[in-house]
């Protein structure tokens, strides 16, 4: 009786282990960002939104001192670019 009973407590456990790790793991879509939230996020992290020309402008007068990152994900570019 008492082997049963640890075999049944034994088996809801994994089952329940399972279970919460098949909730946990599901896959997750990124949520598409939208440009006030382009907006929001530079102004969180202290950064200044700037346009081509601007870029084009501070590359002519001083390449040296010019660090340019791209931080786009893979997902969000389109193929060959």
């Amino acid at each position: 009786m008492h082997l049963n009973r640890t075999i049944i407590m034994t088996l809801i456990a994994v089952t329940a282990t399972l279970g919460a790790l098949w909730f946990t793991n599901g896959t997750v879509t990124p949520k598409e960002a939208t440009w006030d939230d382009v907006l929001a996020e530079a102004k969180i992290g202290g950064y200044r939104i700037i346009t081509t020309q601007e870029l084009g402008v501070d590359y002519t007068k001083n390449p040296n001192e010019l660090l340019l990152v791209d931080t786009r994900q893979e997902w969000s570019t389109a193929p060959g670019t």
